[in-house]
């Protein structure tokens, strides 16, 4: 049974590693959007390719909690769980896990929660570039936040797996 924790603790590490990698990724396209943007007056399937970048960066910033989560005493639920799996994040729990992001980590990731609830709910032509560009400005600080984050949280969990090998 110890044997299967270590595994489960060092893949969970793993995937939230390789999910760091993506947002990274993600981050990279938004600062080539941010350009394009910034020009003015864009076609309209260079904004919508820019809402998509956004919505990608929560995504799989989520994905990571997600993950988390169901690891570590669930996934929040009801019509707030996305707020509260963010907010969860930043909490040490005692006995289970530390923080997983710094509150200052979960303010710079915000903004992308309401602009992605947004946008999963306006109709693509609604969309205007004014509120998008300092967020796709924004997401390379972020992201480097983000990925910091989980790297020091995979790397916890690859001590707690040691820990249990080493109680075998």
């Amino acid at each position: 049974m110890a044997d299967r924790d270590a595994q489960r603790f060092r893949r969970l590490a793993a995937e939230l590693r390789a999910e760091g990698v993506r947002v990274l990724r993600t981050a990279a396209e938004a600062s080539s959007a941010a350009e394009v943007l910034s020009v003015g007056d864009v076609e309209r399937l260079s904004l919508y390719g820019s809402a998509a970048i956004l919505d990608s960066f929560y995504t799989g910033v989520e994905k990571a909690f997600t993950r988390i989560a169901e690891h570590f005493g669930g996934v929040p639920q009801g019509p707030a769980w996305h707020r509260t799996l963010l907010d969860d994040m930043t909490l040490t729990i005692a006995k289970s896990r530390p923080a997983v992001i710094s509150v200052e980590t979960a303010r710079a990731l915000d903004a992308y929660l309401g602009f992605r609830h947004r946008f999963r709910h306006l109709y693509v032509f609604d969309l205007e570039s004014a509120p998008m560009l300092p967020l796709l400005r924004a997401i390379p600080d972020a992201a480097a936040r983000f990925e910091e984050d989980l790297k020091a949280f995979a790397t916890h969990l690859e001590a707690l797996a040691d820990a249990v090998d080493a109680s075998q």
